[in-house]
């Protein structure tokens, strides 16, 4: 039981200090989108597991190099049966294979007995060897170390080329999530102030039915207007606890999730800011070339894995054809003395006649690459047409949050004027609710479109793939 009361105790430590950094005056708790973003790059679980893709292509890269380490090997055999040393065999070998597809090796063995085999017979000082092999054909210009290798490095590059994508993806949930929640936030602001001036249009009108300057069937009608704005505004008020706690799930601390006090909210950012925040200012009116997007660039490392592949299949068309040479010396004293005499070589030569393996992987391995360079000319063209159709989204809105806020300033001067013609007599309630309502529409269509043009923002960001080097 206290160690629940602990963890609870230091989950609200947690999160008071969270909060009160944001403001010093705790009455005005703002969180910012460039605050809020910081913390979901460094904190959110899932961008801190997007280095595990990266890790893991590298221990494969690592596994794949373990093709070339040295080996030392040791090998003894001994057998004796009724006072008879049948043979006593002594062997050690250290092998140094290379991405070249040539092995080194240098052997030293020593054997004894009545009852070896001839072909095994040794100087009493033992038999030194030092030596290469390898295949001439298919083994030299390509082979399956090399391949493994160099398809690990390009798969490491893909994997980085991955995770750029998948902490895109994140930060643009994230961002929708939080101007959803600044989408609510404002149209709170603004039922408020729609009732706060319904509400006083109701009083005066009371104070006026009493003094019998206005019918009381007004009363009547100010009152369903009031009521209508607070009914509104609470079902704005239970959309925006909804947005906020979904906010709450991009937020976390040292592991531990987050949730957001009701006391805070978003603050409304300049679109400079935002593009600054997302990395992609200088993006907006510059030319876009997508040649290092990440998702084509992890087409590319993948198409460069399958050329090796390729090019691997295409090598095993030719025969193998295996050689080994290794020089012998005897004299321990003189071990660096080379006699070309004495040695011992081995050459074998293998050729399918048909070759059909081998020519249907090859056909199966050029079918992959024409795969996946269709594929990176597609997805080259669905990015350039969604940044064309995206920046011609971002100008269409942008023109339109113009419109907009010169529709809300005529709408303001008629509903001033038509209160001042109310107020003499000349004009009536019905009128004045009319230029009220018809305010109020065009300001929440107007925080609708800034929201809608924010988030086009976010969509411009998300078709770039989180990377703000694709400037021409």
């Amino acid at each position: 039981m206290n160690q629940i009361k602990n963890k609870i105790a230091f989950f609200v430590l947690v999160v008071s200090c969270f909060f009160s950094s944001w403001s010093q005056d705790m009455t005005k708790n703002e969180l910012t989108y460039e605050e809020f973003l910081a913390y979901v790059k460094k904190y959110h679980p899932v961008i801190k597991q997007s280095n595990i893709t990266v890790t893991e292509a590298e221990s494969k890269l690592l596994k794949n190099r373990g093709a070339t380490d040295p080996t030392l090997e040791f090998n003894y055999d001994d057998k004796e049966f009724k006072s008879s040393n049948y043979w006593n065999k002594f062997n050690t070998t250290f092998k140094v294979p290379t991405i070249l597809g040539v092995d080194l090796k240098v052997d030293y063995q020593q054997n004894r007995g009545d009852f070896v085999n001839p072909e095994l017979l040794v100087p009493e000082d033992g038999l030194y060897s030092a030596g290469v092999s390898i295949d001439l054909a298919r083994g030299l210009l390509m082979n399956e170390r090399l391949a493994n290798i160099r398809k690990g490095k390009y798969f490491v590059k893909q994997s980085l080329e991955n995770q750029k994508l998948l902490v895109n993806k994140i930060i643009f949930e994230a961002s929708i999530a939080y101007f959803a929640w600044l989408r609510y936030h404002n149209e709170e602001l603004i039922y408020q102030d729609y009732l706060r001036s319904s509400k006083i249009r109701l009083e005066s009108i009371e104070r006026s039915v009493e003094l019998g300057d206005k019918p009381k069937i007004d009363i009547t009608e100010a009152r369903i207007a009031y009521q209508t704005v607070l009914l509104d505004l609470q079902k704005i008020s239970l959309s925006k606890v909804k947005a906020r706690l979904q906010v709450s799930n991009y937020l976390w601390f040292d592991s531990l999730p987050l949730e957001i006090f009701k006391e805070v909210f978003p603050v409304t950012s300049d679109t400079e800011d935002i593009a600054l925040a997302l990395n992609i200012n200088n993006l907006l009116s510059n030319e876009i070339s997508v040649a290092n997007h990440p998702k084509i660039k992890s087409v590319e490392y993948k198409s460069m894995a399958l050329e090796q592949d390729y090019r691997l299949k295409k090598n095993l068309m030719l025969p193998k054809l295996e050689i080994s040479y290794s020089f012998l010396n005897s004299n321990t004293n003189h071990f660096n003395a080379i006699n070309n005499n004495n040695y011992k070589g081995f050459i074998s030569l293998k050729q399918s006649i048909f070759m059909r393996k081998q020519r249907a992987e090859l056909k199966l391995s050029k079918l992959k690459l024409t795969d996946i360079e269709l594929e990176k000319s597609i997805i080259k063209l669905n990015i350039e047409n969604k940044i064309i159709a995206t920046q011609e989204q971002l100008r269409s809105y942008q023109e339109q949050n113009d419109l907009y806020k010169d529709l809300i300033l005529d709408y303001e001067r008629m509903l001033n004027a038509e209160n001042k013609r109310f107020e003499i007599g000349e004009s009536s309630l019905f009128l004045v609710n009319s230029r009220e309502q018809k305010l109020f529409n065009a300001k929440i269509k107007g925080n609708e479109l800034r929201i809608a043009y924010l988030k086009t923002i976010l969509q411009f960001f998300n078709v770039l793939g989180g990377t703000a080097n694709l400037t021409s």
